[in-house]
């Protein structure tokens, strides 16, 4: 049996994994299909252990070929999440997208390349990371997740 201090706090109750929101464009993507490979490949590695929802401005209008371009990437995610609205409300469509999401699971980290879409995300109570920065938050985030 696994002490109060070894237990992996990723799980949620039920046994729901909890997740990691990701942006698109600049941050998974560069150019609308130009996959950045160092977040993808951290993406990829957290997929394993988090359910990996990916929350873009982009229109809905778009999803078969932002479907296309990740799969092209080769990103793992469970969730895209578009906008059906103005792509110019795109931080106000992320943070209610990031408050459903909550109602539904826990949120470890947000990762966007925008610092007001990471301010949309603190705003709904979530800690955020720019892309540029997963690998010093890859220490911090293994931190934070275990009791």
């Amino acid at each position: 049996m696994l002490a109060a201090r070894e237990f992996d706090s990723r799980l949620l109750h039920g046994g729901k994994m909890a997740a990691i929101i990701v942006d698109i464009d600049d941050t998974l993507l560069r150019n609308g299909t130009q996959p950045i490979r160092s977040t993808i490949d951290w993406i990829n590695e957290k997929a394993k252990d988090y359910t990996i929802i990916i929350v873009t401005g982009r229109p809905e209008s778009t999803r078969e070929r932002t479907v296309r371009a990740l799969r092209d990437a080769g990103v793992r995610y469970s969730r895209l999440v578009m906008n059906t609205g103005s792509t110019r409300e795109s931080n106000q469509f992320k943070a209610v997208a990031a408050r459903r999401i909550k109602t539904q699971t826990r949120v470890a980290v947000a990762i966007d390349n925008d610092e007001g879409a990471r301010n949309a995300y603190r705003s709904a109570g979530i800690k955020t990371a720019s892309p540029t920065s997963l690998g010093e938050t890859t220490l911090k985030f293994n931190m934070f997740w275990r009791l």
